[in-house]
């Protein structure tokens, strides 16, 4: 009944707490504490069940559930620990109500100190059994588990804090084997002492657990000379473990196998349960398998190759070979595979073992193989080589071969055997006797005694009858030095050629039929003995009877150059005489700067030009080429006119003149002195370092009105003499290389003084651009022809080579490219494009330049108005299309031009050289249509000046800008352009002067008109201020076509550029328009051929650079158009501030093309057919020209024996009609045909036509 009641009273605490939803601030950790330390066999301990954060209420009632697991042993529940069996690990259960006892568990103190009169009543408690579901049960894994639920009686006074409820004692049996028990709390409830009343749960925070590790100890027993198996399981059944397992060295082989040998823990030594005792136990490693021996190829030294798989022993070290006991080899490499033997006997079997060893020595009982090595390397022998051939029968031939074999030697070709012996050891020798004439085989054959063989096979020709040769008949007497032989000779024979001592014979060459030549030179006058002889490879040589060539001299042509000097300002001209031994010989003639002045022409001096004149030619289309007397009488007469100081020509220096023909050569030398004054300018001219000899140097003054011409001497160097002190520029020029700003230099000279310049430098660019001079009429390409490429001033040169084709090698740049009106090109009309201007960014070709002979004479005469002529002045004449002519006035301002007939040209002097000599002069218009024109010009003397500046308002000055002058009695026109620093100078004559400033080409307003007189010895000032213009103001520039040789149908593309040059933006998208223009000047009447759409506004002073396609129309005639690229063509820009600066033009030339019609490709439906059978053809046709078929055409098939067609092939079949085909198209049909019927048997063609 009291246990009923307190189980009721439990029950109803609960319910009330339940229901009263109390929830406690604290909360309580409840948990086992066990013995830190080891506990061993026969030891007692105590497991204590402590409790911590107990609230001030005190801790009333307890309930919790004691699981146990013990490791490696069994564990038990007694009442009394006196009850434990040794093998047992015991728990004492149940608790007594007090405090535990030496045998006994009990309450804790925590517990005590607080109970009341009554003591604690204890409402639950077991024995410890095994639960229902134990904690950590399985397998060999005992458990016990226990519920205990103890409460304070009345008068209890609990207390809160921390402190043990309950202590249990446990025993661990002297004779267990358990290790372990771990202890853990379940089922908690805790209530506090009811101190308002109601027993109140108390929350559980945590539970914490034990573990308690038990010591083992046990005797360690002797295991010497066990088996290893009976020696682990001897070790397991003292609760002990096999440690490591190690072997003794086993060299001396006294150790047995398999046994334990020590161990390293005495017997008798008592351990701990579960110590390792490590043992020495030696064990062989595994042998290896898969053994095999072959024979080693190659090699007659009586060796083998074995082949195994590695044991798979972890501590194998390596291998031994062994035969019998002797150890073949030692490899100490576990991983090794194999092994090469050398050195058996060979063809016996012998037996080969393989043992594998440790690092202990232990060796495994080894694995055997049957191994039969093999001679079979062929012996040595060799053969000194024979001759390819031999007159001799009785040849010896000898070579080297192995002691011990057996020798055979054989001529294949007439089956003999040859003897053979050996004079010295390893030598073999035999004669050659017996040969056949011609190609003799011959074999030699070695045997050793294995049988392998050797053999090797030599042929020799015997050849005994001399070579054929023949000299080809020779004209005797010569009248020149040198004379070629030719003649026959037998393939393979060496021909000899001799002549007298000093006669120069080359070499020989023959070609596969047998002909030779050979080239001889340098014959004696008189006669000349020649003996040819030939030798074959056998020896053989055939010497042909001496042959007798008498040379008799024809008389040689001789060069003079009068006069043979010439001062550097000095105009006059040089006569340059060429006899000729023959008339109407054709000579070439060659200028060359004698850098050095040795007299001699060097590789490395410069050639300034190179020409041909032939007697009697006075109509050549070069002007230098022409024979002044145009008679064919054996002497050549050229004017080479020195009239003008100021051009590259009469640069100062000693030059040579080559001839060169049928009758020799000779020399001649020109000196064009160099003035003595007492100021000067020094320096050099480089390309890439290095001194560039020959080069030009031209000096100007800071106008650019040349002074003279220099040049460098075979160090590079220059000396320029300049007559007057003042700023003056230095500019180098040479024909192959570029100019570029490192090439021009301002140098100030005082008075007296020699000034070192500056290092001027010339370039190789990296852009090329390549084109051709070419006679209009013929097609043929003009050598010689000097051009220029412009830039800034700057000035890069080249020449054309012996088929008229030029190359510039050029940087990146904005270039006028023309040909140099010098006097080679004197009488010459260059028909429009006459110049190209270029964009180079990138290699150009096609700039091609027509010249043609004028036509239409024009002389007249550049004469002051005192009659006094103006000598070396250049005169040009240019056509409204842009054809130009030019020639140089003579010694009397004399001069003779040709243009072509057509529209009015203008006939002006070049500005730049006028004003050079000192001299304004007029310009005229003359009609071509009219046939000996006397032209006149009038030169006044410069005695006056105009200078000025070019400004823009509040801004900068004005580079670039054109200013014209108009004299206004005279009809003088001149020009200058603005420097950099927007000035201007012109030399004038004393008159009144309209000036005027070209401001518009550069996007300002124009400027007015100024009038000004101009007295003598007056340097007069005309400024001009400009403003800018107001609004957008589109320009096109720079209009460079891909290609400037077209057909009619092609497509080519345009380079253009586009800028604003307005003060305003460009808001509207605008488009470029190309035309084709015969004249250059746009109007409604030229051809629109291509657009580039659009460009999306453009802001002042910016520029947009575009690729414009287009295409030629079909049908454009051949000839000479220009290109126009019309920016805004549209007008969609409104408000431009100048609509006549739109357009620009670029010359090409058109090639018609007329439509080509062909047969790609036919393919019959059948190819083997009978007559009567019908079939069809699949037919393409393509127009592969560049103009529209504009008829309808038809397709017919013909059956032909040969495949080309002619009237007697038979018409089977056709297509009608194609009805016209574009340019580029094909057109695919199928042609319906039938064989005639009676065609006989055979293979045909079917012909498309």
């Amino acid at each position: 009944m009291l246990k009923g009641g307190v189980l009721t009273r439990l029950v109803l605490l609960l319910g009330l707490f339940l229901a009263s939803g109390f929830t406690p601030a604290n909360a309580v950790d409840l948990r086992v504490v066990a013995p830190s330390s080891v506990i061993y066999p026969g030891d007692d301990f105590a497991l204590e069940i402590q409790a911590d954060n107990i609230p001030p209420e005190g801790l009333g009632t307890v309930q919790f559930r004691l699981n146990l697991t013990s490791s490696g042993g069994k564990i038990a529940g007694v009442s009394d620990l006196a009850l434990a069996s040794s093998d047992t690990v015991a728990v004492a259960a149940p608790l007594l109500a007090s405090g535990a006892t030496g045998r006994r568990s009990g309450v804790g103190d925590f517990i005590l100190q607080q109970q009341g009169t009554n003591g604690v009543l204890m409402l639950k408690n077991p024995s410890l059994a095994p639960p229902e579901t134990a904690v950590g049960s399985g397998p060999g894994v005992p458990a016990l588990s226990g519920l205990y639920v103890f409460s304070q009686t009345h008068g209890a006074s609990p207390s809160g804090g921390s402190g043990v409820i309950a202590r249990f004692l446990v025993h661990v049996g002297g004779a267990t084997t358990a290790y372990r028990l771990v202890v853990g709390l379940s089922d908690v409830v805790l209530l506090d002492g009811g101190g308002d009343g109601l027993a109140n749960e108390l929350p559980v925070d945590s539970i914490g657990s034990a573990t308690v590790d038990f010591g083992c100890r046990t005797t360690v027993p002797d295991v010497s000379g066990m088996e290893f198996a009976v020696a682990q399981n001897e070790l397991l059944q003292s609760a002990l473990a096999v440690g490591n397992l190690y072997e003794l060295d086993h060299s001396t082989g006294q150790h047995p196998l398999g046994k334990v040998l020590e161990q390293s823990v005495p017997a008798g030594t008592v351990l701990d349960c579960r110590s390792e005792i490590d043992l020495a136990v030696n064990i062989p490693p595994q042998d290896v398998t898969g053994l095999s021996a072959v024979d080693k190829v190659g090699d007659q030294d009586g060796g083998v190759v074995l082949h195994w798989t590695p044991s798979i022993s972890q501590d194998a070290a390596g291998y031994l070979v062994l035969k019998g006991t002797a150890v073949l080899a030692d490899l100490p490499d576990p991983g090794a595979s194999g092994s090469e033997i050398i050195g058996l006997q060979n063809q016996v079997n012998h037996l080969l073992r393989v043992v594998a060893y440790d690092l202990s020595g232990n060796h495994s009982p080894g694995a055997v193989v049957a191994a039969v090595p093999k001679d079979d390397v062929p012996p040595v022998l060799s053969a000194d080589s024979l001759p390819v051939a031999t007159r001799l029968s009785d040849l010896a031939w000898s070579g080297q071969f192995e002691a011990g074999t057996v020798l055979r030697i054989r001529n294949l070709t007439t089956g003999e055997s040859l003897p053979v012996s050996s004079p010295l050891p390893g030598r073999w020798e035999t004669t050659l006797g017996g040969m056949r004439e011609g190609v003799n085989h011959l074999r030699v054959t070695a045997v050793d005694a294995a049988g392998n063989e050797s053999s090797l096979q030599q042929s020799i020709i015997l050849d005994t009858v001399p070579p054929n040769v023949t000299l080809d008949v020779i004209a005797s007497p010569v009248d020149h030095d040198n004379l070629s032989l030719s003649g026959t000779v037998e393939s393979g024979a060496t021909l000899s050629v001799s002549a007298p001592p000093g006669v120069i014979v080359g070499s020989v060459s023959s070609d596969v039929s047998g002909r030779w030549t050979c080239q001889i030179s340098a014959l004696k006058e008189g006669e000349n003995q020649i003996v040819v002889s030939a030798t074959d490879a056998a020896g053989n040589k055939n010497v042909l009877t001496p042959v007798t060539i008498v040379f008799q001299a024809k008389p040689r042509f001789d060069l003079t150059i009068s006069p043979a000097s010439i001062g550097q300002f000095e105009q006059v001209d040089a006569a340059l005489t060429i006899t000729l031994p023959n008339p109407g010989e054709s000579v070439v003639l060659t200028q060359v700067l004698d850098a050095d002045g040795n007299g001699q022409i060097d590789l490395d001096e410069p050639v300034l030009r190179r020409w041909q004149v032939t007697d009697g030619d006075s109509s050549a289309l070069l002007y230098e080429s022409r024979d002044g007397d145009g008679v064919a009488d054996g002497v050549i007469s050229l004017l080479l006119p020195y009239q003008n100081p100021f051009v590259r020509l009469h640069a100062s220096g000693h030059y040579l003149f080559k001839v060169t023909g049928a009758g020799g050569e000779s020399t001649a030398g020109l000196t064009i002195g160099k003035e003595t004054v007492g100021q000067g300018v020094t320096g050099r001219v480089v390309s890439n370092g290095a001194p560039v000899v020959g080069a030009f140097v031209r000096l100007s003054d800071r106008w650019g009105i040349p002074a003279g011409y220099v040049t460098t001497n075979n160090l590079g160097e220059y000396q320029v003499p300049i007559q007057s002190p003042g700023d003056y520029l230095l500019t180098a020029e040479s024909i192959g290389l570029a100019a570029t700003a490192s090439s021009e230099a301002t140098v100030t000279v005082s008075s007296g003084t020699q000034v070192a310049g500056p290092d001027l430098e010339l370039v190789s660019g990296q852009y090329l651009v390549q084109g051709q001079v070419y006679d209009n009429a013929t097609g043929t390409g003009l050598g010689g022809v000097v051009l220029r490429a412009e830039m800034n001033g700057l000035v890069s040169l080249t020449r054309t080579d012996a088929s008229g084709m030029f190359s510039f090698a050029l940087p990146a740049g904005e270039y006028h490219v023309l040909p140099e009106f010098n006097d080679v090109l004197t009488g010459l009309v260059v028909l429009a494009p006459a110049n190209f201007d270029v964009i180079l960014t990138q290699n150009l070709t096609g700039y091609d330049f027509a010249l043609a002979a004028g036509s239409v004479p024009v002389q007249g005469r550049v004469a002051t108005s005192q009659g006094q002529g103006i000598p070396g002045l250049r005169v040009l004449a240019v056509s409204p299309s842009g054809d130009t002519t030019s020639s140089f006035t003579n010694a009397s301002g004399d001069f003779s031009i040709s243009s072509i007939d057509g529209a009015a040209w203008t006939l002006s002097a070049d500005q730049v050289l006028a004003q050079a000599f000192g001299y304004v002069v007029s310009q005229d218009d003359y009609s071509s249509t009219e046939f000996g024109i006397s032209q006149n010009l009038t030169a006044a003397p410069i005695n006056a000046w105009i200078e000025g500046r070019v400004d823009e308002t509040g801004l900068r000055a004005v580079s670039g800008a054109r200013v014209n002058f108009l004299s206004v009695s005279s009809g003088y026109l001149l020009e200058a352009t603005t420097l950099g620093d927007g000035s201007y100078h012109v030399g004038v004559h004393e008159d009144t002067w309209q000036v005027d400033a070209a401001t518009e080409d550069l996007g300002l307003l124009p400027v007015d008109m100024q009038t000004i007189t101009v007295s003598s010895g007056q340097v007069a000032v005309v400024d001009f201020l400009a403003d800018r213009l107001v609004g957008p103001n589109l320009q096109v520039s720079n209009l460079t076509p891909s290609v400037t040789a077209l057909s009619t149908g092609q497509t080519f593309s345009n380079t253009v550029v586009v800028s604003n040059v307005g003060s305003e933006r460009v808001e509207e998208s605008f488009r470029v328009g190309l035309y084709l223009s015969s004249d250059g000047i746009w109007d409604s009447g030229d051809l629109f051929i291509g657009q580039y759409s659009y460009i999306y506004g453009l802001n002042a002073g910016d520029s947009s650079t575009v690729a414009v396609n287009a295409s030629i129309p079909n049908g454009t005639v051949d000839g000479s158009y220009q290109v126009l690229a019309y920016v805004d063509y549209d007008n969609r820009v409104k408000d431009e501030s100048e609509e006549n600066d739109n357009v620009q033009a670029a010359g090409i030339g058109v090639t018609y093309v007329p439509p080509n019609l062909q047969v790609t490709s036919i393919t019959p439906s059948a190819t083997e057919l009978t007559s009567g059978q019908s079939f069809s053809g699949t037919v393409v046709v393509s127009n592969v020209g560049s103009e529209r078929v504009e008829e309808s055409f038809r397709v017919g098939l013909y059956l032909s024996s040969d495949g080309i067609w002619d009237s007697g092939d038979l018409f089977i079949g056709q297509y009608s009609y194609i009805y016209g085909l574009n340019a580029g198209d094909s057109s695919t049909v199928a042609v319906n045909a039938s064989i005639p019927n009676g065609t006989v048997d055979g293979s045909y063609q079917v012909l498309a036509v």
